[in-house]
């Protein structure tokens, strides 16, 4: 068996934490960080053992989401209510994915900016029937390591 290596995001969603490997489309789930990344690094030693392929390079970048949402208050003054949140971005096949873990959305657009602004929409939508999150979440970026049978392959897919 070989070693790979594979970029992971964690971070604590409501009541859990999420650890995601963008470089091949799999998340674990746990009560810990740790749990999480357990989770993901045996979902991704799964995958690429039943001959998953990578779907991306793996790299992601952090960015900011602004997200214009009708005010809870209803005040007139202020109709609206402009929140700022930590947004993931990385490329998965042929788009790119936005992810705001602190909104719980994801989108998908044929160019960054067109998920970026698809995912700020899907979030304006959210904060129409709930509040926003009193704060940004918290995202650590891991590495795991897990073992690949020889011959698996684990190269992006074409």
């Amino acid at each position: 068996m070989r070693q790979e290596s594979y970029l992971a995001i964690v971070y604590r969603y409501r009541d859990r934490y999420v650890a995601e490997c963008p470089a091949v489309g799999n998340e674990g789930e746990g009560e810990t960080p740790d749990a999480a990344l357990s989770a993901l690094s045996r979902r991704t030693a799964e995958y690429l053992a039943a001959g998953g392929k990578r779907l991306g390079d793996g790299q992601v970048v952090l960015t900011q989401i602004t997200v214009a949402a009708p005010n809870q208050a209803r005040q007139a003054e202020q109709p609206t209510q402009t929140y700022t949140f930590t947004g993931l971005v990385w490329r998965e096949e042929d788009s790119y994915v936005v992810e705001s873990p602190a909104v719980g959305v994801t989108c998908l657009g044929e160019t960054a900016q067109e998920a970026l602004d698809l995912v700020a929409e899907a979030a304006a939508s959210v904060l129409e029937d709930q509040p926003a999150p009193s704060e940004d979440i918290t995202i650590r970026v891991e590495s795991i390591t897990v073992s690949v049978p020889e011959g698996a392959d684990a190269v992006k897919a074409s």
